[in-house]
């Protein structure tokens, strides 16, 4: 983001010294693998599961998942409409008035 936010939108390197003073660069390595380890998972599980049948949007789905732009926090809900019609996903609508509706939130 930081080399980004150099290269394309020109800010001055030096706003960004004080931030990377603090940080280590193995933290850097371990969060930079870790988000990558969850892209696999993620990939791997939309292919087996919800994209079964449509592994190239697996891959995207994994990417927007991971790469926190579209999707900035882990706490974001993502709604059925936005599952099915954005993500793709083989989703299915359940009618809150249902006692499967209240097992699930409780």
């Amino acid at each position: 983001m930081i080399r980004e936010n150099i290269t394309e939108k020109k800010d001055p390197v030096e706003m960004y010294y004080p931030m990377l003073n603090q940080i280590k660069p193995e933290i850097l390595v371990m969060s930079q693998a870790a988000i990558d380890r969850s892209k696999i998972i993620a990939q791997n599980c939309l292919k087996q599961y919800m994209l079964k049948s449509n592994p190239g949007q697996a891959t995207k789905v994994a990417e927007w998942l991971s790469e926190g732009k579209k999707y900035k926090s882990h706490g974001k809900g993502i709604d059925y409409d936005e599952a099915k019609n954005v993500l793709k996903l083989n989703v299915e609508k359940i009618d809150p008035n249902t006692p499967l509706w209240n097992k699930i939130w409780e």
